[in-house]
């Protein structure tokens, strides 16, 4: 765009004011938005707390597969 650093630095803060946003969508360090790692981790819990347990390996083998 060809602006100095103070112009583009202006400009950024000036969008952040007028939007009172972020110019760009925010992510966490493994690249998902917030509210994307509040929802897999509302999953997470709820299947921790209520998912189906398994005692040996053959036993999730016929739950998955229907073998006997």
């Amino acid at each position: 765009m060809g602006l100095d650093m103070s112009s583009g630095v202006k400009l950024y803060l000036a969008r952040i004011v007028q939007d009172k946003t972020v110019p760009f969508v925010v992510r966490t360090e493994n690249g998902y938005t917030p509210e994307q790692e509040r929802q897999m981790i509302r999953e997470t819990e709820y299947a921790e707390k209520h998912g189906k347990r398994y005692d040996d390996i053959d036993e999730l083998m016929r739950d998955v597969f229907g073998k006997k």
